[in-house]
């Protein structure tokens, strides 16, 4: 038999539905408003985050056409908290329309470092700001561990830390830990650098990883170095140390100076009057102090090294050059003895550049040990087979060598001289055991003045919580 529902109960039943529908309905309609003003909020932190880009990005332009401007074209004030600034500018669409504006403050190179800060601030219209701040920075040919502008072979047998460059190949048979980089697509190897008549791509050999491998990628122009060499006689001549060529009526004189760093920053100077196989001959001529801006100029010829038991102490650059440049009389650096700097923090460094050579002498100790980055324009960075001059000396094996630092080199690099083939090679010259060491803190924080080659490249990219 069937009962009928209360007529009461069915309506309350009715409200309560209605109501949850209605209460539902509320809650929905103000979760899609909710999205729609979060949707909107983070359309305009977007876009202001977009305008604050355009200002990293047109300050980044701006250093590619006058790296030293930090002041946006105008007369440099008193820097602020955040730097040179702020510089101001609208922000426009495609169609001239007027989107927000950013602001942007820019913090040249401070101390030791080669880092220029840009920060910018965004803003699009009705929408809350935005900060960006990058760390960017022109790379120096110290930003390889081995440069070089010739093809390089490494052997089976060695390691290479840092990153490796050459401008026309690489046989690699070696293990890297760095990128390992070609400018040229492909190349046949000389048989000196263990080619077979074959031609072979930019990088090739049994060595690896070889994930990191990168060809083409863009050359190094080491002619470029010939102006930076100019500037520093320049710099040197004005706030530096200058040392004119030793006998100035015969440019192609095979003398010059020898410089002995020490540990408190001067540098002791003779002037070299003989060289031999085993020995050098020199008269002391002075003690100098530290160049004021860390650049030493030499227009002759430079042996070198760090007086006995000590290691120098801050960020010094040294040059030898005869300008204008000439095969006949470009200039060369001959490493006598141990060459160290007291930190490895960066807070200390050693450049030589050499117009034509940097060698390492025979007159130098078994055991070498070799802080600097060094930069041969023109020649090679090797150790000496003969004397300056062209003499010929007797072959002598060495017990080691250690550098601490980069190689960049027009021609080819080597501090041993081997004999054989087939099985392997056993030394008959220079050092039986080499270790080289990348001084990565040279990547963007070079000896001053030392050349640079490419554009700006970012270091960090990041926003900011707060502004200024």
């Amino acid at each position: 038999m069937r009962q009928k529902t209360p007529v009461g109960f069915t309506l309350i039943q009715v409200l309560v539905t209605a109501g949850v529908i209605a209460m539902l309905s509320v809650i929905m309609a103000a979760g899609i408003i909710n999205q729609q003003r979060f949707a909107q909020r983070t359309e305009r932190a977007v876009s202001s985050t977009f305008i604050a880009e355009a200002g990293i990005n047109y300050y980044l332009w701006h250093l590619s056409h006058n790296a030293n401007d930090y002041c946006d074209g105008k007369a440099c004030e008193t820097q602020g908290e955040f730097g040179y600034g702020p510089f101001t500018y609208d922000y426009k669409t495609p169609d001239g329309r007027v989107a927000g504006s950013y602001q942007v403050y820019v913090k040249p190179p401070q101390g030791s470092s080669a880092t220029v800060t840009i920060r910018s601030v965004g803003q699009a219209k009705n929408s809350p700001i935005r900060t960006l701040q990058a760390s960017i920075a022109v790379p120096s040919f110290a930003q390889y561990a081995i440069l070089t502008n010739t093809e390089i072979w490494i052997g089976s047998n060695e390691t290479v830390d840092g990153p490796l460059h050459s401008n026309i190949g690489i046989h690699f048979d070696g293990i890297g830990n760095d990128a390992i980089t070609a400018s040229q697509v492909s190349y046949r190897p000389s048989s000196q650098f263990g080619g077979n008549g074959q031609t072979q791509n930019g990088v090739w050999g049994n060595g690896g990883p070889n994930n990191l491998w990168r060809f083409p990628t863009p050359p190094v122009d080491f002619q470029s170095v010939t102006a930076d060499l100019q500037k520093m006689k320049t710099d040197a001549q004005a706030n530096g140390q200058y040392l004119p060529p030793t006998n100035p009526a015969n440019p192609n004189s095979k003398l010059g100076y020898y410089l002995e760093l020490r540990s408190d920053g001067r540098i002791d100077v003779y002037r070299l009057t003989r060289e031999q196989c085993s020995s050098t001959n020199r008269t002391f001529i002075q003690t100098i102090n530290a160049p004021a801006n860390n650049i030493l100029f030499a227009e002759d010829n430079i042996w070198i090294r760090n007086v006995p038991g000590q290691a120098y102490s801050g960020r010094l650059t040294i040059a030898a050059a005869y300008m204008p440049s000439s095969s006949s009389t470009d200039k060369s650096i001959t490493i006598m003895g141990n060459i160290l700097y007291s930190a490895k923090d960066g807070s200390s460094s050693i450049g030589l550049i050499g117009q034509k050579d940097v060698r390492v002498s025979r007159q130098a100790p078994s055991t070498l040990e070799i802080h600097a980055a060094l930069l041969a324009q023109n020649g090679s960075v090797r150790y000496n087979k003969d004397t300056l001059g062209g003499s010929s000396c007797s072959q002598q094996v060495k017990t080691k060598l250690t550098l601490y630092g980069a190689i960049a080199t027009n021609q080819y690099w080597t501090w041993t001289y081997v004999a054989g083939g087939g099985g392997g090679y056993t030394p008959i010259d220079g050092y039986a055991t080499t270790v080289n060491s990348y001084d990565k803190q040279l990547r963007f924080s070079p000896p001053p003045s030392f050349p640079l080659t490419g554009t700006f490249s970012i270091l960090n990219y990041r926003e900011l919580l707060s502004s200024p």
